[in-house]
């Protein structure tokens, strides 16, 4: 690495230095949800809203099935706003009013964000919504699992979930950085998005927030994030390439599912 070049101009030229500059923009946002846990959330979701429930022409949550409705979920996040930790430090005076700190603890919100276009038949809105009222259902303010959801019962092993959020290079599959979070539930009931107003005609698009337990960035997690790219159904970046190399992206050839 030819850092003394960049100590004057900050240039990263190819002629010049090896180095490129980040990127951002390129990232998957997987779930990682017990396929037990996802059934119970399709469950709740056809029992809230099987009469609206049409997913390109599926009447019934349940032949989207667990692995769709988790890729469905990567496929439409538009943003990821992780939190950051704040290392706290308490200042001490001492002696003429000399101040010196010591540090006190490190502070993680418990929260973060995601962005979600939603698709005809609003299955994003379905599986978060169901998802929420699995845990507390907004009339009963009660949980059905164990009582009517007689698939699970109430404990946080089966309504919590894990997620990576994962950072890539520009070709969408070498990874610069790689986050988990584990603990993982919706907060938000995305009800409130589908307020209208005649003069206005957008996509609609859910902000979710989440609660999380823990995050971890290590090496572990690279491993896992890897894994996840070139084993579960992201071998399709490959096939993308190809049809748009041979002139059947346009739709000769099969697309690439979510």
């Amino acid at each position: 690495m030819s850092w003394n070049r960049n100590l004057i101009n900050r240039r990263f030229a190819g002629n010049i230095n090896v180095e490129d500059a980040f990127i951002t923009g390129y990232f998957y946002f997987f779930l990682d949800v017990k396929d037990k846990v996802a059934e119970l959330i399709i469950n709740r979701a056809n029992a809230l809203y099987k009469k609206y429930n049409n997913i390109n022409g599926l009447s019934d949550a349940k032949k989207l099935g667990t692995d769709n409705y988790k890729k469905l979920i990567a496929a439409t996040c538009l943003n990821v706003a992780p939190p950051g930790g704040t290392l706290n430090v308490e200042s001490l005076a001492v002696m003429g009013g000399v101040k010196f700190g010591t540090a006190t603890n490190i502070d993680y919100p418990d929260t973060f964000t995601t962005r979600h276009v939603e698709l005809a038949g609003i299955p994003v809105f379905h599986f978060i919504s169901a998802w929420v009222n699995l845990v507390r259902d907004r009339n009963a303010g009660l949980s059905p699992l164990g009582v009517i959801e007689t698939g699970g019962k109430y404990t946080k092993d089966d309504f919590y979930g894990a997620a990576y959020y994962v950072i890539t290079k520009p070709n969408g599959k070498d990874i610069e950085m790689a986050m988990k979070f584990e603990g993982l539930v919706p907060l938000t009931d995305p009800i409130d998005k589908f307020g209208h107003d005649l003069a206005t005609v957008n996509v609609l698009q859910h902000d979710i927030t989440w609660h999380y337990d823990s995050i971890w960035a290590n090496k572990k997690v690279l491993e896992e994030a890897k894994k996840m790219i070139d084993d579960k159904g992201f071998k399709e970046i490959e096939k993308i390439h190809t049809q748009c190399s041979s002139g059947n992206a346009g739709g000769a050839t099969k697309s690439p599912t979510i």
